[in-house]
């Protein structure tokens, strides 16, 4: 008894179709080197934070500073260095994904509003996630609760202090 099947020759593809293949694997392969790139090893990884614990301590030595030159109508003299970096340096310090996954998008997008939107996105994201992450730490820490009282209204203070992104309140 003899079956008939179905079976149907694979349809060879056009020169176009085999064109855009190739074109998308040469992309893919290319951003997959590019991001093997931006990835670390463990002992680099290692230096990377301790170099950042380094700087997050001489914050600390300066915040406890300040409470000693804070009333004036400047910048505290111990909170004024050169040497300071922005959240989202550290943070891209630590991984170059994101700084890789900026510029790409920034390249894709050009010279445009959205490009300005990648960068609001990038600064102020890295920006909350390290106030979150600190208010954490006090919290998984087990600091007192009058101590995570005090944190959240600083939190609540420098959230508000960022004027361009809080509504006007009419009193």
């Amino acid at each position: 008894m003899s079956q008939k099947t179905k079976l149907a020759l694979a349809k060879k593809p056009t020169p176009a179709e085999a064109q855009a293949a190739l074109d998308w694997e040469t992309k893919h392969q290319a951003r997959k080197q590019e991001e093997e790139s931006w990835t670390r090893t463990p002992a680099q990884i290692a230096a990377k934070v301790k170099d950042i614990r380094h700087e997050l301590e001489q914050a600390r030595n300066r915040y406890d500073g300040a409470v000693f030159d804070a009333v004036g109508d400047s910048m505290p003299c111990s909170m004024d260095t050169a040497d300071k970096r922005e959240t989202w340096d550290l943070v891209e310090d630590l991984n170059p994904c994101l700084v890789g996954f900026y510029n790409r998008c920034t390249n894709i997008l050009g010279n445009c509003g959205e490009a300005d939107d990648v960068g609001s996105l990038r600064w102020q994201g890295m920006h909350y996630a390290f106030q979150l992450g600190m208010f954490a730490g006090f919290i998984f820490s087990g600091a007192s609760e009058k101590e995570i009282d005090r944190l959240e209204r600083a939190l609540v203070h420098a959230t508000a202090a960022r004027h361009w992104e809080v509504k006007a309140v009419k009193l």
